[in-house]
């Protein structure tokens, strides 16, 4: 299942976000005033249904119920930030457990149920970080310590109080507090209203729609973009290959994030590699580049791709030149008439032939300096009329062999 975008996430999480807040706010407000020992009347019709009573009315009922208790209408944020969170599958969170420990006051160890794992390999165990006081919505730990403590009341009351989820159902019910989970997983929240009453929209504009396994998948790409793309650190829950198979592999995000990596990898080795280039040359001298000249065979030494003036005295050692013939497009002695044009576009062919068989920083430490070389300060001194004419010529012998051993060969 494909993700949401990061806006489409971000504005998600922001709504389910603002939700628990506003509700732990509310439920503070009325326990501090059923605490007060001068509370007036409205402390006693908090009392009156906090020991579970009911009001005249029935709209006050729940009213009151609503300053002490997370209600129907709470669900939908809570399960959302709890999937966001966690990075948890919706059945995992449904099931979470109220039994759990506090390790050192860092993390909360739970035992989570996984029935995808099949018979006799339903638990796991989990540390979730708690995170520094006041951060509680943005880390697991926190968010369960604090839903947790908002739901007790409702889960003292209820008929299964070993579950993490309860809630105030109201009057109508026998059980005025139940687990909305208990009697099946696939219980219905009303995530529509929720998402109209937020005024939620996806990025063509349009009702967003929630789908917890998209919240899932979205997380296991955010993980995987904080973790720069390193697989094995970003599987926290799944293998890698399930991870890649099952929630990166056909992600929109994940994909335009992956192409803009290597995007901005390709652009910064091969503006390293200019920038080799240019120390080199620097120091030996840049080619001649006569696009207009035709030279005869006696005043250069023809090398495979280009000519030399002096091969017996390099600009650097002042000896016989011994570098190799990639070096010579960083020699002052080298030169490149309108000849060499079908040859060098033959070697930039074979190079990027060989790109595609080995691996791109390898291939940009052996051939990337010559490569921008012949990209930016050889073919851009020619016309464009002499590069078409000498690629319409018939193919070349790019001769790679020449600079290289055979066991460099891919």
């Amino acid at each position: 299942t494909s993700g949401y975008s990061q806006g489409e996430l971000r504005r998600l999480v922001a709504a389910a976000r603002a939700d628990v807040a506003a509700m732990r706010e509310r439920i503070a407000q009325g326990r501090a005033l059923l605490a007060a020992p001068d509370g007036g009347p409205e402390a006693e019709r908090l009392r009156t249904v906090a020991e579970g009573g009911r009001l005249e009315r029935l709209h006050d009922t729940r009213a009151a119920g609503r300053m002490l208790f997370p209600m129907s209408d709470d669900l939908p944020g809570m399960l959302v930030l709890m999937a966001a969170v966690s990075g948890r599958n919706i059945e995992t969170i449904k099931e979470l457990p109220a039994e759990h420990q506090v390790v050192e006051g860092k993390a909360v160890e739970v035992v989570l149920t996984k029935r995808r794992r099949g018979a006799r390999r339903w638990h796991e165990s989990v540390l979730w970080e708690i995170g520094p006081p006041g951060q509680e919505l943005r880390h697991p730990g926190g968010l369960y310590l604090l839903l947790h403590g908002l739901m007790a009341p409702s889960r003292s009351r209820a008929s299964d109080p070993q579950w993490f989820w309860a809630f105030f159902r109201g009057v109508y019910f026998g059980d005025q507090h139940g687990n909305p989970f208990r009697s099946a997983m696939t219980a219905g929240l009303p995530m529509s209203a929720w998402v109209d009453r937020h005024g939620l929209t996806d990025d063509a504009g349009a009702p967003m729609t929630v789908a917890f396994r998209r919240i899932r998948t979205s997380v296991e790409a955010r993980r995987t973009r904080q973790m720069g793309g390193h697989l094995p650190s970003a599987a926290r829950s799944n293998t890698v290959p399930v991870l890649f198979r099952n929630y990166l592999r056909e992600d929109p995000s994940t994909v335009e994030w992956a192409h803009e990596v290597m995007a901005d990898a390709l652009a910064d080795a091969e503006q390293a590699a200019l920038e080799a280039h240019r120390r080199l040359a620097d120091r030996a001298g840049r080619p001649e580049i006569l696009a207009d000249s035709v030279l005869s065979p006696a005043d250069i030494t023809e090398g495979p791709w280009s000519g030399c003036r002096d091969a017996e005295n390099h600009p650097v050692t002042g000896r016989a030149c011994r570098a190799s013939f990639l070096d010579c497009f960083h020699c002052g002695n080298c030169v490149i008439t309108p000849a060499h044009l079908p040859r060098l576009l033959a070697l930039l062919k074979a190079m990027d032939q060989r790109r595609r068989q080995m691996d791109d920083q390898v291939w940009w430490q052996r051939y990337g300096p010559a490569f921008a070389a012949i990209r930016h300060d050889v073919l851009s001194r020619f016309t464009p009329e002499q590069v078409r004419e000498a690629t319409s010529s018939p193919d070349h012998d790019a001769d790679l062999d020449l600079v290289e051993e055979p066991w460099q060969q891919p």
